[in-house]
């Protein structure tokens, strides 16, 4: 396995100033008894560290522990005096010892009050430090949601959790050896695959290269939910050659969910049905099933390529309720 040694990421700029303190030793003091408050905010895209703290000139050399919040982290620091100030970002070690993270930061404090420079920063993956793939939710009805892919041999996790944020992520270690990664997300519903929550494609994926750098799908947010309708299943079995006791359906409508939806034929037409509610303007993939696992084949003529040389059904739902109607393992009518 390729090792990468990890490295902290440096951010640079122009006209960043040491941690020594204030430029100005005249700089003018506020109003006695006022402050300004400086929020300082770190967006960690790479994770790995706890406890981080601002220390330098902007705290008065005395460390201050920094709130996390999802992948960020905050702090406010009260400033008395206008001027610009240097800092840095630290991490405690359990040892009291500060370890930097980010050095090299300042802010600018005008007499009038108004803040600029370093108040808000992106720690993102560079070479062999590692990183985070994050699920922004915007669905309520999933609360359990977890992160799986090639990288952690498809095992359903994650790091962490802010519920205030909806944020999912998962820290994903700098060793990991050059090439691409599929991962995808699902809710967590005690079953043994879980609710797939990616929409109909390929999964996603990330490539790490020669020199340990991660790019491609970082991130995936899950869309909120859409206004509903009906879509019904009508699956004719009055041609079917064979021997069967159930019929059943199955498909991205509820993730692939690995229990399938019953199909019934109440009025014995050998036509077997069912209805399921859906978000409207979506395109739904599914397969009609006999007795629970033996899945029908789906003529290519009228079929979505499945990826692994066979085909799914396709059908397209707008507002209104829709009903789809077809053979065991043929086309619908006039297809």
């Amino acid at each position: 396995m390729r090792k990468f040694f990890p490295i902290m990421l440096a951010i640079v700029a122009m006209g960043m100033l040491t941690l020594s303190g204030c430029t100005d030793a005249g700089d003018p003091v506020f109003p006695e008894g006022s402050t300004i408050p400086v929020i300082i905010t770190v967006t960690d895209m790479v994770g790995g560290v706890d406890n981080m703290h601002v220390n330098g000139a902007l705290t008065g050399d005395s460390p201050v522990a920094m709130t996390q919040k999802g992948l960020d982290w905050e702090a406010e620091i009260d400033v008395a005096a206008a001027g610009t100030y240097g800092y840095g970002l630290y991490t405690d070690d359990g040892t009291k010892a500060l370890v930097e993270v980010v050095g090299g930061l300042s802010v600018i404090v005008a007499e009038g009050g108004s803040v600029s420079g370093d108040t808000e920063i992106a720690r993102n993956p560079g070479a062999g430090t590692g990183f985070r793939l994050v699920v922004n939710n915007g669905n309520p009805a999933y609360d359990n949601i977890k992160i799986k892919g090639a990288m952690n041999e498809w095992t359903a996790d994650i790091t962490g959790y802010n519920a205030e944020m909806s944020v999912f992520f998962l820290d994903v270690p700098g060793d990991l050896d050059e090439g691409s990664y599929e991962w995808g997300v699902i809710q967590d519903d005690g079953t043994e695959f879980g609710i797939w929550l990616l929409p109909a494609g390929p999964n996603l994926s990330f490539a790490i290269d020669a020199q340990g750098n991660a790019t491609g799908d970082l991130s995936f947010t899950i869309a909120s939910p859409q206004p509903e309708t009906t879509l019904t299943f009508n699956c004719d079995m009055n041609s079917f050659e064979g021997s069967f006791t159930t019929v059943h359906v199955r498909g991205s409508y509820d993730g692939w969910s690995m229990t399938p939806t019953d199909l019934t034929d109440d009025d014995e037409d050998g036509i077997y049905t069912a209805s399921v509610t859906v978000e409207q303007n979506a395109e739904y993939l599914f397969k009609f099933i006999t007795d629970g696992s033996n899945y029908e084949n789906v003529p290519s003529s009228c079929g979505a390529d499945d990826g692994y040389g066979g085909y799914n059904r396709s059908i397209s739902v707008g507002t209104d309720a829709v009903t789809f109607t077809a053979p065991f393992g043929g086309c619908p009518a006039g297809k």
